[in-house]
């Protein structure tokens, strides 16, 4: 009971935060349009570089998620889950805003790799009337904030996480923590 109590709670609150944010949305997708066009060049190297930091890598060198597919979420995707493994709710988003707002949250930038010591605190899984059509594992921590394109239980492609879904991720998880503590009496 306190579990869905939390989970409506940060419903309203995202969606409330999110609606009054239409303008920056679209402002902010075609910031995000604009800054992925730009790279059509295929690697001439395939081979996995070797890191010269003492950094290693789960997965190394993915290619950065291709943009139709988040331009296909951006147009078409109707609900966006969000589950998080360590903490004690997840939350799901209908709202047209909301999922495009998401959406912003991708960089066009792609991280060298996923490192070993970086484990995802969320999966963020895409919805088209009712079908799960794209998962991504949500990298958050001091070192680690990007999302891993998930494809059969493993990383295809990884983009970094904007300004805006830095802020996303923390004002949620601080919520969900404090509110959680709130109802413990802590």
């Amino acid at each position: 009971m306190l579990r869905l109590q939390l989970v409506i709670i940060l419903t309203l609150e995202l969606n409330i935060i999110f609606n009054m944010k239409q303008v920056f949305l679209l402002l902010s997708f075609a910031i995000f349009m604009f800054s992925c066009g730009g790279e059509t060049k295929k690697a001439e190297n395939t081979t996995p570089v070797v890191a010269q930091s003492a950094t290693q890598y789960v997965a190394e060198n993915l290619p950065s998620i291709d943009v139709k597919i988040l331009e296909r979420l951006f147009k078409e995707a109707t609900a966006v889950d969000y589950i998080f493994h360590n903490h004690p709710f997840s939350m799901s988003q209908d709202e047209d805003a909301s999922i495009k707002t998401s959406i912003t949250y991708f960089s066009g930038e792609r991280p060298q790799g996923i490192p070993v010591n970086c484990k995802p605190v969320a999966r963020q899984s895409y919805q088209i009337n009712g079908e799960f059509v794209a998962e991504f594992d949500v990298y958050f921590d001091q070192n680690c904030t990007f999302f891993a394109h998930m494809v059969n239980e493993k990383p295809v492609a990884a983009n970094k996480m904007t300004e805006a879904g830095l802020a996303f991720f923390n004002q949620v998880i601080s919520q969900a923590i404090g509110q959680s503590q709130q109802l413990r009496g802590n």
